[in-house]
């Protein structure tokens, strides 16, 4: 009698149903990309956090700027939202809105208090992330690298406290390019805010976005075209919008009339949504750095070797099979162990030995090991949600214990809250509205926006510093001692998590290695 093998229901559906999702999904859909402009002193800055990569993008600053610089910002980002000072210049405003007719109704007018550069720096240093790897020498002639490196920061943020320490100003900090590094910041609160509306409650932090590395750019290195440039040179249909995705049932069909551009004529030969979307950046973006032209012409010229031929065509075909981690391990579980069953289910008329030969060959036991190793391991139930990695309580106990952590914060803050209003004048406790953690921002206080002698108060107040962080829901969000304290005791406690869970998945896959 041959065993019974149960397979848990949440391996997934059919695979039909799996495979079909990749055929109507031909297309990868475009990310928000949060960009912030500034110009100080005739230097114009930027810096655009891309959420489908997770990337903070940081410019080179360009000296005595003209105003159509803004319009190369805002091509090479893509952006979805645009920031702009509420003190910007009436040119940079009103060029937008006259010769950038497509990013007029995306662009929106931020507190000039946000674009400070030792606010941004703070924010970085609290972010969580591995500065070592995040910036490189500035040296460096490509395109896209660090714009400072991480003994450069560990020093900037060594002025930064020191000076606090003293009481004196921070805004005499000798930095490279310090409008983009402002323009981070004004990224940074633009994203907190988003996440704050996005969630019912301020502690309810799923989904998350990250920053997960940060990356410098110049536009020295391109040769910029504009939309109209792309479209009258062919490089894109004049029915294609890079940043547009297809709807409908015809969705599929999309892209047949590209066969007259550039675009089309390569189009054909990429079979991933990550590879057409590296495409048309590739064309959107052209070079006139010669080191990078060289760079990827030699690469070309790799692939294109004869004796080369028949191992590019293999990369070719074995990338254009990767698509999602968790599908294809729930589809290579379930469909292996439903082969030796159908095949038993087969007519052999006599020939039961050629079956009993194939299904021999598969491992039944261990193929069940492997389904409930991932059932047991990874918790796809809670990940779906979270748009990320989920290991199932028991696995690790650091793990756990941060989770644990994470999870009562709730009641934590609603008693930080209380406790803090015991402290504050009557007064001024009933503008305390709450207090709440994000990611990379830390804990904040949230008063209420009008309160006009609740905000005096915290100006005049010389015995704490109350930074001004960002607004949103009609408070203001401020970060002051007792607030940074908190930081100190918890640190990041959702970055540490999601850390945590790279570190895991890493040793997870050395050791299958």
């Amino acid at each position: 009698m041959r065993p019974d093998i149960r397979m848990p229901d949440t391996f997934g559906n059919d695979y039909g149903d799996w495979q079909q999702g990749y055929i109507e999904d031909d297309h990868e859909s475009p990310s928000d990309v949060i960009m912030a402009l500034n110009i100080c002193n005739g230097m114009m800055g930027c810096a655009f956090f891309d959420a489908g990569n997770e990337l903070l993008k940081v410019s080179d600053d360009v000296p005595e700027a003209a105003m159509s610089v803004s319009e190369q910002f805002a091509e090479y980002a893509q952006a979805t939202t645009l920031l702009i000072s509420n003190r910007a210049s009436p040119e940079l405003h009103d060029y937008i809105q006259n010769c950038l007719p497509s990013y007029k109704d995306i662009l929106k007018h931020i507190s000039s208090s946000e674009y400070s550069t030792e606010s941004a720096i703070q924010k970085l240093s609290s972010a969580g992330i591995d500065w070592s790897s995040a910036f490189e020498s500035s040296s460096k002639t490509s395109a896209d690298s660090g714009f400072c490196s991480s003994n450069v920061l560990h020093q900037l943020r060594l002025d930064v406290h020191q000076r606090e320490q003293l009481g004196g100003p921070t805004n005499a900090l000798n930095i490279e390019n310090p409008v983009s590094v402002g323009c981070i910041g004004a990224v940074l609160s633009e994203l907190a805010r988003k996440q704050l509306a996005s969630r019912s409650m301020p502690f309810e932090m799923e989904p998350m976005i990250r920053v997960r590395s940060i990356e410098r750019f110049s536009l020295k290195h391109y040769a910029f075209a504009s939309p109209e440039t792309l479209q009258s040179l062919q490089i894109f249909h004049p029915t294609f919008q890079p940043k547009s995705r297809p709807l409908g049932p015809d969705s599929r069909t999309h892209g047949e009339g590209e066969n007259f551009s550039i675009y089309g004529l390569l189009h054909r030969f990429i079979h991933t949504n990550q590879g057409r979307s590296a495409l048309s950046a590739l064309l959107r973006k052209p070079l006139s750095n010669i080191e990078m032209i060289e760079s990827r012409q030699q690469v070309i010229a790799l692939f294109l070797r004869p004796q080369n031929r028949q191992t590019t065509h293999d990369m070719s075909q074995g990338l254009r099979k990767v698509k999602d981690m968790k599908s294809t391990l729930r589809v290579f579980v379930i469909q292996a162990v439903k082969l030796p069953r159908l095949l038993h289910a087969l007519a052999a008329s006599g020939q039961h030995h050629l079956i009993n030969d194939i299904a021999s060959k598969f491992d039944i036991n261990s193929l069940t090991s492997i389904g409930e190793l991932i059932h047991s391991t990874i918790d796809f139930s809670q990940g779906e949600p979270q748009e990320l990695l989920t290991i199932r309580p028991g696995t690790d106990e650091t793990l756990d214990q941060m989770k644990r952590q994470y999870d009562g914060l709730s009641s934590f803050l609603a008693n930080a809250v209380q406790s803090f209003r015991e402290e504050c004048p009557t007064w001024f406790a009933k503008h305390i509205r709450s207090c709440v953690y994000l990611p990379q921002l830390g804990f904040l206080l949230a008063i209420e926006k009008d309160a006009d002698s609740a905000e005096r108060f915290l100006e005049e107040n010389r015995s704490d510093v109350w930074e001004r962080i960002f607004v949103a829901d009609d408070a203001v969000h401020y970060k002051n001692g007792s607030m940074r304290q908190l930081d100190e005791k918890f640190g990041d406690i959702y970055c540490k998590i999601a850390g945590r869970l790279d570190k895991l998945d890493g040793n997870s896959g050395a050791d299958h290695d």
